[in-house]
């Protein structure tokens, strides 16, 4: 495995400067280009726990998850999210849930966003996973993450960007394997 550390011994620099580069900071446009055209012949793979250690700093992701009293879907996906916690556990790595309640009644889809409109705009935030309500609060999240640079992932609704990560049941998919099973 290629290392910041093989980047700048190749080009006699310091690994500091290598990761200024990758950052885009604090570096000329000549030693960045350097950089990266070195990156890209030795094979060179950024390690998202090497980067998170090395700046000391917490990345926060905010999870908005739909709560459930019948499925027990909520708490199930909580649980997944917090397990995936602890084994990034001394990566300077912290998960918050936001629950979105929809048994409470009318009106989810606007508390949903009222949550993350509020997160988004109170909180440092370095990543979302969410599981919306409606495409069209998919749409308003897709949205202000892609404009602030945030990272997102979808659960559970299909929606479909390919530029988004998304994790969740392919009911289209069960449906048809279901009926070719049922039908043979």
């Amino acid at each position: 495995m290629v290392t910041q550390e093989d980047i700048a011994k190749n080009l006699k620099i310091s690994r500091t400067t290598v990761a200024r580069a990758f950052s885009g900071k604090l570096v000329s446009e000549e030693t960045r280009i350097k950089v990266l055209e070195e990156a890209k012949r030795l094979g060179y793979e950024p390690n998202g726990a090497a980067t998170s250690l090395a700046l000391k700093n917490t990345k926060n992701i905010y999870a908005f998850i739909i709560a459930t009293i019948d499925e027990g879907y909520g708490q199930q996906t909580k649980e997944g999210i917090m397990e995936a916690a602890r084994m990034w556990k001394g990566y300077n790595f912290e998960i918050h849930v936001i629950f979105t309640d929809i048994t409470a009644g009318r009106g989810q889809c606007r508390v949903q966003m009222e949550q993350f409109f509020e997160v988004m705009n109170r909180e440092k935030v370095d990543g979302v996973i969410f599981s919306a309500l409606s495409k069209d609060n998919m749409d308003w999240v897709e949205d202000v993450c892609r404009t602030k640079h945030i990272p997102l992932m979808t659960l559970d609704m299909i929606y479909k960007v390919d530029a988004l990560c998304h994790v969740g049941p392919d009911y289209f998919n069960l449906g048809t394997y279901s009926a070719a099973y049922m039908a043979g």
